[in-house]
């Protein structure tokens, strides 16, 4: 139960500071760049983009994504504002939405399916290196709780 509420806390953690993230981006940061058209390629990742997305949509990702950080907290017995079931199931999405999002950029790596000809390549490394092992740890996070009796 007490590893459970850990890995629940920090699951928290980690995608608040993600949504916090998209939330600066939304409103016109530039971190870790210096320019729109770095931030683009690092973050996006689409060589045809020339601008950010509007900042209405930057904060509904910002939201989704707090939103499964809340979700950590329930699955793992900190907070319980929510049904159960409606706290599995949101936890058995967002495993099979971080797993998949994890698993798709090794896809591309693997060449089981083509790169977008249009994929920067600052986007594809850190997606290699830090995007896609992020989301298959969260993805594993969730598993864990969503295998444990933790409510």
């Amino acid at each position: 139960m007490r590893l459970a509420r850990t890995i629940g806390k920090t699951l928290f953690v980690v995608l608040s500071l993600i949504a916090l993230l998209h939330v600066y981006w939304g409103f016109g940061g530039l971190w870790p760049t210096d320019n729109v058209r770095e931030l683009i390629d690092l973050v996006i990742g689409d060589t045809r983009f020339e601008q950010m997305p509007p900042i209405w949509m930057t904060l509904i990702v910002a939201c989704l994504i707090a939103a499964a950080g809340w979700v950590a907290l329930e699955k793992s017995g900190v907070t319980s504002f929510f049904p159960k079931r409606l706290i599995s199931l949101a936890t058995w999405c967002l495993i099979l939405v971080f797993a998949l999002r994890g698993l798709s950029t090794y896809a591309f790596v693997s060449g089981l399916r083509e790169t977008s000809p249009y994929a920067s390549q600052a986007f594809q490394r850190y997606d290699a290196i830090l995007y896609a092992p992020l989301c298959l740890l969260i993805a594993a996070g969730f598993l864990f709780l969503a295998t444990r009796k933790t409510r």
